[in-house]
């Protein structure tokens, strides 16, 4: 480096406990207010819905409702090893828990779904069918466990986040 080189460093924010979408309303509308997330984001992430810029609590309750059927608890199946593909973090699922949340692991897609424990951190990768294992559970390793603070038998909420990735 010389003098008057610039260095930029970015790095991810904190993810946070709990589920964004019980964020109270006013928090979310005093962060955009105050510049800190603008208003898509805080509708793609705490799902709620502006009328200009006020938060519609009625339609945010509506829109949350619907948010809330893509989640579901998931007992956690300990397994030896971590899932990863080409540095991709991979969930493996039963096929019918798949079907029953809409995830699309067929002819090799992914889906990006998250993964949340109000006792650790959310872990996000990308959900994939397993041929064997146990209808509403999630296989996880050992370092998800940590992350996730659960242990076999355990559950955690499993979130939705996409539609599905096509990988050949």
């Amino acid at each position: 480096m010389k003098q008057g080189d610039v260095v930029i460093m970015e790095t991810a924010g904190g993810g946070g406990y709990g589920l964004p979408e019980e964020r109270a309303l006013e928090a979310i509308a005093a962060d955009v207010k105050a510049g800190y997330i603008s208003k898509r984001w805080a509708q793609e992430r705490y799902q709620v819905v502006f009328r200009g810029d006020v938060i519609d609590a009625a339609a945010t309750e509506m829109r949350r409702r619907e948010r809330a059927l893509t989640r579901t608890r998931l007992r956690v199946e300990a397994v030896d090893e971590d899932s990863f593909w080409e540095g991709r973090r991979r969930f493996q699922l039963h096929q019918k828990t798949c079907q029953a949340f809409g995830i699309d692991a067929s002819r090799g897609r992914e889906t990006l779904v998250e993964l949340l424990n109000l006792n650790g951190a959310p872990l996000r990768g990308w959900a994939v069918s397993a041929d064997d294992g146990n209808e509403g559970s999630i296989r996880l390793g050992p370092v998800a466990q940590r992350i996730l603070r659960v242990s076999a038998g355990d559950a955690v909420t499993l979130c939705v986040l996409d539609g599905g990735d096509a990988h050949e």
